[in-house]
């Protein structure tokens, strides 16, 4: 869905869901006892790149979504004043 937005307008972040918090926490928590523990076949170092790689899949996926439609009428947009002020 592409987004109109004014000239000079602040765009909110998203906020977490309930609950983001102490998932937050129990990462924390579980890599540094894995950091600990230095051991390099520890199960859970596939559970850490696995959240990893998922929560950068959805980053890029929520990016390719909301911002790339707003970022290229920006584009455009930013070329029509430059044209305009170069006297095109």
């Amino acid at each position: 869905m592409a987004r109109t937005l004014a000239a000079g307008a602040v765009v909110a972040a998203a906020a977490l869901p309930a609950g983001a918090a102490p998932v937050d926490d129990y990462m924390a928590a579980r890599d540094k006892a894995v950091e600990k523990g230095n051991k390099t076949d520890d199960p859970r170092w596939d559970e850490i790149n696995t959240i990893g790689d998922e929560g950068s899949a959805a980053f890029r996926a929520c990016f390719a979504r909301e911002a790339q439609p707003f970022l290229a009428a920006a584009v455009k947009r930013a070329e029509a004043l430059l044209a305009t002020a170069r006297g095109n």
